[in-house]
């Protein structure tokens, strides 16, 4: 016999408490006592969801009690997805898997991680020193040559000599930092014993009970999340098959009556000196082959460099495209993504080690991997996708007669949804609730299992439905019955429990597990009044403040060149004083309430909203309806109201980019409204009056054009009764407008330029754009993802030469700017799409503009993937982030709905910008840049900028 274990069998139950009653059965107690003197019980019990604390003690308290010689763990519940529906498993199951054996047991506190490389790396670095990857390199080294320079005797290595050697090489490395070597001045504590314990073992498995090395073919140890150390000093057993069940990070390990929470428990299995290795199986979920044979040609770290000399991450790309997996736009590969490299065993062409793949970067080509270190170089591998969705003719592992074999499995994530209810009271237990599985030691966690074959050095498996184990012969079958879905989230638990009875102080009460909740994404819900008011939420029922305002489509673009002023004007007005209010009864309200009240005005719309506790939503509804509809405008107040908005103007006037803006506005929207400014000209604010504004809220303030917005702590059925109750009696339009639908005349694009030459400012600030897209246009993302792609630029920004963006390259590399931001500017039927300059170079502002129109021209031709899924990235996270507070989702639903009449969620958002590729890119270019006018207004030193006529042909120049 090749192993010698006594019994092994498996038990699953729904009810915890009858697995009691199976402990003290004589049989058992017969094997245990009739065993070999060095019989030791391996135990893996798993806990269901339900199972009460007291009774997980009493099971723990009497295996400890029956088994005093004993090693164990806490695992997780057995993965049903991958058994044979008689094994039982999956939440609402508890089992315990037991063995007799004869070995020797231990105890590790060695820890360690290797450090994974994973994120930007430049892939040409060559790391010789300073990380925990040398001292493994280390730890390698000095066990191969300590066993090239071993004595034997009688044909046999003196393993005593191995761990002694290894041990006194590791701390023995100089070293004045950690990370450099391993020091033991300098390492951690848990490494510091690094050579005690090594001793420790050496006299635990050859001394004390006198197991000689030559005839421990198996050792199998249970350990935490970080297991690299013990396995990496395990290498010296290079001819040793080693097997590590990783328990639950927030469990514990039982070792011969000790609870411990850090390190591995283990036995090494004692066979017959002439008895042959065990054969180690190896399984897997049924995994798609995405290529043939590929050899590893350069590797560092956990990073695949070249696969065939290849670029391993396109490499990767075209075999998903070639099997459908994605669609052909797909041009990165994430951690989201289940795709897997496999080590393939040249002499059986099976996989000896499966890593997944974390992350692929397609420029650089390096792939990174779940994995301490990438298959060395000369390896043969494949790449492989595990499906996510449910696989009918899933292979399920059946147990069969042959006598006492081990197998160690990666559970599958389970929800709590997944449960199906608490667990079988005990006397609605019946005997046929409880499975048993003879011949068989079965456990699982979600952490993985570690596997070591000597050469092949030790492989941490987290592939859901993984399986290793050994036995004499490979006889595991596997039947066509289940699926491979893999649940997500966490597994429920009770709260804190004493984990080992008998009264222990010193033992920790075990954490409960984490539970998954599934929060609900908030949704927009609308409403629209028989007035034709729309009012829009989103709730977040735990937001303890709320912002509700009023966003309305009118702005400056409303206005004529007479009124032109008067919706901003207007907006310092509404603060002045109702016929309820006077202003410092309305200031008084709204700081009593601790609330915020402002209003802007933007070319199209004019918004009002206020910010408060969402207990004062109805007060905070209330003061904006008194503002909109019952602003007495004084003459008085609109007197004084001239002076504050006269001192604004010379503010903003001193603004240059303000005033470039304004300027660029006027020359590609002459003679219509969107040219006109949002403040209006200094004739115009002398002399609005009274009637002015009262005719414009008449004509513009209208249910038709009006949406109430509430985001935060609001519930929408209670604005939707106070849109009722305040808002009622708003005007409405004879002609209504439907939200999203043109209200104005469209508006043209002229090209043209204003320059204005002002050699007394110290850098010339000059824009220019194109005319660009409206809000509701579908080529409005791949808009924002080109802007994107040329980016911003501030050579005052320490890492600005390591910006990205080409352009960037170009800008500071030649010195032809100070700064420039590119933009993309939308409106209701056009926009403008283009880039602001600012540079002191003045004698270089030509080399500027013609670089800067060289690089849009490129977008038409020949935009890069890389680049284009780095400005799509750029995009998302700017467009997502803008969404943090209660404030920014209200401006982005009044927004949206009043210019496009609908609101598109953050996840169609970034599904939008997915959808982007560089054809996309290259299409909207060739649409929209390729050949087409410019506006350009300048300002400042500008003598050195080249005329119009020029820069419009660099706009089709295939000159570089």
């Amino acid at each position: 016999m090749s192993l010698q274990i006594s019994t092994a069998i498996t038990y699953s139950s729904r009810c915890a408490r009858s697995l009691l009653s199976i402990l003290p059965q004589p049989s058992l107690q017969k094997i245990y006592e009739t065993s070999s003197p060095n019989s030791i019980l391996l135990f893996a019990l798993a806990p269901s969801s339900t199972t009460p604390p007291e009774v997980l003690s009493d099971i723990t308290s009497t295996l400890a009690q029956l088994y005093p010689e004993h090693v164990g763990c806490i695992s997780a519940p057995l993965p049903y997805q991958y058994l044979d529906p008689k094994i039982g498993g999956g939440p609402d199951s508890c089992s315990l898997a037991y063995a007799f054996v004869n070995g020797v047991s231990f105890r590790s506190t060695i820890s360690g991680r290797v450090e994974v490389q994973v994120g930007r790396r430049h892939a040409s670095r060559q790391r010789t020193e300073g990380t925990n990857g040398t001292t493994r390199a280390n730890i390698k080294n000095s066990q191969m040559r300590i066993i090239s320079d071993l004595p034997k005797f009688d044909g046999k290595v003196n393993w005593d000599d191995v761990w002694a050697r290894t041990a006194n090489s590791l701390t023995c490395s100089s070293s004045s930092r950690r990370g450099n070597g391993i020091d033991s001045k300098t390492l951690p504590d848990a490494l510091r014993n690094l050579e005690y314990v090594c001793s420790f073992i050496t006299i635990f498995l050859y001394e004390c009970h006198s197991v000689s090395p030559s005839v421990v073919h198996n050792i199998l140890y249970f350990s935490d999340t970080a297991p690299e150390g013990l396995a990496t000093v395990l290498e010296a057993l290079s001819h040793r098959v080693v097997y590590s069940l990783h328990h639950w990070s927030s469990s514990y390990t039982l070792y011969n009556g000790s609870i411990l929470s850090k390190g591995a428990v283990g036995i090494a299995f004692n066979s017959s000196p002439s008895s042959t290795p065990p054969v180690v199986e190896l399984s897997f979920p049924p995994l798609v082959a995405l290529s043939t044979n590929l050899n590893v040609t350069s590797r560092e770290g956990n990073l695949i460099l070249s696969l065939d000399s290849g670029n391993p991450t396109q490499l990767l790309l075209g075999a998903i495209r070639k099997h459908g997996l994605s669609s052909s736009y797909i041009t990165w590969v994430g951690k989201e993504d289940e795709f897997y490299v496999g080590v393939i065993d040249p002499s059986t062409q099976q996989i000896s080690q499966l890593h997944r793949i974390n992350a692929g970067d397609p420029s650089r080509g390096a792939i990174a991997l779940d994995a301490t270190s990438a298959p060395r170089e000369g390896c043969i591998i494949r790449l492989y996708h595990l499906p996510r969705d449910p696989v009918p003719d899933t292979p399920t592992y059946i147990p069969d007669t042959i006598p006492n074999n081990i197998s160690l499995f990666v559970a599958p994530e389970i929800t709590p949804a997944a449960s199906s209810g608490d667990e079988i009271a005990d006397h609605l237990a019946a005997d046929g609730d409880r499975s048993v599985v003879s011949n068989a030691f079965l456990a699982a966690s979600e952490n993985g299992f570690t596997l070591s074959r000597g050469a092949q050095g030790p492989w941490k498996c987290v592939v859901p439905g993984g399986r290793t184990g050994f036995r004499r012969r490979k006889i595991g079958k596997f039947r066509l019955t289940e699926n491979t879905r893999a649940f997500g989230g966490a597994q429920s638990r009770t709260d804190t429990l004493p984990f080992f009875p008998n009264g222990r102080s010193n033992v920790r009460p075990l954490r409960s597990f984490a539970t998954a909740v599934n929060i609900p994404t908030p949704i927009t819900e609308t409403t629209t009044l028989s007035n034709g008011l729309t009012v829009a939420t989103e709730s977040h029922p735990h937001a303890q403040t709320a912002t509700v305002g009023v966003w309305i489509d009118a702005g400056s673009r409303a206005e004529t060149d007479k009124s032109n002023g008067t919706a901003h004007f207007l907006e310092h007005m509404a603060f002045k004083g109702t016929s309820r209010r006077n202003q410092h009864a309305l200031e008084l309200e709204v700081e009593n309430l601790g609330a915020h009240l402002n209003a802007y005005t933007s070319r199209e719309q004019t918004v009002y909203y206020a910010k408060s506790f969402r207990k004062d939503v109805s007060a905070a509804v209330d003061i904006i309806s008194d503002i909109l509809q019952n602003s007495k405008l004084e003459g008085a107040a609109v007197e004084r109201e001239r002076d504050v908005i006269l001192r604004e103007q010379q503010e903003v006037d001193k603004q240059l980019e303000e005033v470039v803006f304004d300027h660029l506005h006027s020359v590609a929207f002459q003679g219509q409204p969107l040219g006109r400014t949002i403040l209006g000209p200094k004739a115009n604010i002398l002399s609005i009056k009274r009637d002015d504004l009262a005719n414009y809220i008449k004509t513009n303030y209208t249910t038709d054009r009006m949406v109430l917005v509430g985001a935060g702590g609001v519930d929408h059925q209670e604005l939707v009764k106070l849109a009722e109750k305040h808002f009622s009696s708003l005007p409405v339009s004879p002609n209504p407008v439907p939200l999203g639908r043109l209200a104005h005349s469209r508006t043209d694009f002229v090209g043209s330029e204003v320059r204005i030459r002002d050699d007394e400012l110290p850098c010339a600030h000059v824009a220019i754009a194109v005319e660009g897209v409206g809000w509701s246009s579908p080529d409005y993302f791949p808009m924002l993802a080109m802007q994107s792609i040329m980016g911003n630029w501030d050579r005052s920004l320490g890492a600005s030469p390591l910006l990205s963006s080409r352009l960037s390259h170009i800008i500071s590399s030649n010195n032809l700017a100070n700064s420039f931001m590119s933009f993309s500017t939308s409106y209701s039927d056009t926009g403008l799409w283009g880039i602001y300059l600012v540079s002191e170079n003045l004698m270089n502002l030509d080399d500027m503009a013609h670089f800067t129109l060289k690089e849009w021209t490129r977008m038409s031709m020949a935009p890069t993937d890389v680049e284009v899924e780095r400005a799509k990235s750029q995009l998302k996270a700017g467009l997502l982030l803008s969404l943090d507070g209660t404030t920014a989702i209200a401006e982005d639903i009044g927004r949206q709905l009043v210019t496009t009449g609908r609101r598109m969620t953050p996840r169609q958002i970034e599904n939008a910008v997915d959808a982007v590729t560089p054809e996309e890119i290259r299409r909207v270019a060739q649409k929209y840049l390729w050949d087409k006018d410019i506006a350009i207004a300048a300002l400042g030193p500008i003598e050195g900028l080249l005329d119009y006529n020029r820069m419009r042909a660099d706009m089709s120049s295939m000159v570089y």
